[in-house]
């Protein structure tokens, strides 16, 4: 994420905030199992969600389609171009150009010792489509910036490598009868200041980093079909790759096979219903984390109390199976339950929004799994002479399943942020936000406070 995600992007729908994958079962582009940030002029997702601030009549439902069709794992979207600003022959493309400048008072999340900074960003989007016949069609998206620190360079992408976001896909799409399909290669490189841990050899102990650079990737196959009216499935197979480009974390070098099946229905006008079930398998080049694999299985709803409130529910049960003999010293397994529960209102044109708890598993950073409960709020006001106010709070507590370096933490985080568009193609934006953590780790704990100013320019 870059630090422009304090702005519009941020502000998330109900169906992103809520749509937190099952246990293992998400091939994830982030660092697992760390519950500091993952840059140091933004927040990490568990740092900083915050509401929408959509149209009205339809913020609720939209939001809850999105997030069932969240499930519809192979029904292959193809991106939204109709915001295109440039045509070469059939290819259409949509181009996006940014600055922040962001004050961060702790980049290295650390209690001990914190550093300021200023950090100067610029970067682009670019999205592009080019529908090659009626059945077949390819895109690219990305999103690359160039990060400058002001007091540390160091950490300049001039010292390290461009910052490439998780969003950078590559996609070919087909549709042959009733199915469609979806093949996607998915690359990003971060590197980012920020306290992090790893295993030292030598003093056979956890010690701290300023930087965790590493490149994720993930490739695979969506596929949807409709073989009756209304009754959705879809398969969802992939491979996601976590290639630390520091030998120092070495032992976080990871890659991941996972595969899902999911049907969905809707009931009747205000609830849709669906189940799913999948199949994961994790192996870690050095032995310091435990290899694994397992199944999930759960199911999923949506009801439109009104057309202004709507409630969301997702159920996941989880079984994986841990081998024995990694350095970390958990020799646990995972038998749990994970769910997601929300509700969205707009009880005004200009108003939204919504609650937001949630029971998430993932693997750890330095255990088998870790296990968070998060509590989120959000609000968003649209009232401003075209401009959009949110705000959002979340509370989060979890821990590490064992070992000989399990941690438990609260992380609390505040965000308010205000944008506005200053013309058709320019846009302005602004968020604060302030994180405390409190942790077992004596690196772990943190407060960090940040201001991000940013135009953004769409061509």
């Amino acid at each position: 994420m870059r630090p422009g995600c304090f702005s519009s992007s941020q502000r998330l729908s109900l169906a992103a905030t809520l749509a937190l994958a099952p246990l293992l079962t998400r091939a994830e582009t982030t660092a697992p199992g760390s519950a500091a940030t993952t840059n140091p002029s933004h927040s990490q997702q568990t740092e900083g969600n915050s509401g929408p601030s959509a149209g009205f009549d339809s913020a609720p439902v939209a939001a809850a389609k999105e997030l069932m069709g969240g499930f519809r794992l192979g029904r292959g979207d193809k991106p939204n171009m109709e915001n295109a600003n440039f045509r070469m022959g059939d290819v259409i493309m949509d181009l996006t150009g940014f600055f922040s400048t962001t004050y961060d008072t702790n980049i290295n999340q650390s209690r001990l010792a914190p550093i300021w900074d200023v950090i100067f960003e610029a970067g682009i989007s670019l999205k592009t489509y080019w529908e090659i016949s009626s059945t077949n069609s390819f895109s690219f998206t990305t999103t690359v910036s160039y990060l400058k620190y002001l007091r540390n360079p160091q950490f300049d992408s001039g010292n390290n490598f461009l910052n490439i976001e998780p969003e950078t896909e590559l996609a070919y799409y087909l549709n042959f009868g009733e199915v469609t399909c979806k093949i996607y290669d998915r690359l990003s490189y971060e590197i980012e200041p920020g306290q992090r841990y790893f295993f030292d050899p030598n003093s056979a102990s956890l010690t701290t980093s300023v930087q965790y650079p590493r490149w994720n990737n993930l490739a695979g196959a969506l596929f949807g079909w409709e073989p009756v009216r209304d009754w959705q499935m879809s398969l969802n197979t992939n491979r996601s790759d976590t290639i630390p480009d520091d030998k120092r974390f070495e032992n976080l070098q990871r890659t991941s096979y996972n595969h899902q099946l999911s049907v969905e229905h809707p009931i009747n006008s205000d609830l849709t219903m669906g189940v799913f079930g999948g199949w994961t398998e994790t192996t870690y080049q050095k032995n310091f984390n435990n290899n694994s694999k397992g199944w999930n299985y759960g199911y999923n709803m949506s009801y439109a109390f009104s057309p202004f409130l709507v409630g969301t529910w997702r159920h996941t049960f989880n079984d994986m199976t841990f081998e024995r003999g990694g350095f970390n010293g958990d020799g646990s397994d995972y038998a749990g339950q994970n769910f997601e529960v929300g509700l969205s209102h707009q009880p005004s044109r200009d108003i939204s929004h919504g609650l937001q708890w949630s029971r998430s598993s993932d693997l750890g950073f330095a255990a088998n799994t870790r296990e968070t409960d998060t509590y989120l709020y959000y609000v968003s006001y649209r009232g401003l002479r075209d401009g959009t106010v949110s705000s959002s709070y979340s509370y989060a507590s979890g821990g590490d399943s064992g070992g000989k370096f399990a941690e438990q933490f609260v992380l609390r985080v505040l965000t308010v942020s205000y944008d506005h568009p200053i013309s058709r193609k320019l846009s302005f934006g602004t968020t604060y936000t302030h994180t405390n953590k409190d942790s077992n780790l004596i690196f772990g704990t943190h407060d960090r406070d940040q201001v991000l100013v940013r135009l953004t320019y769409d061509f």
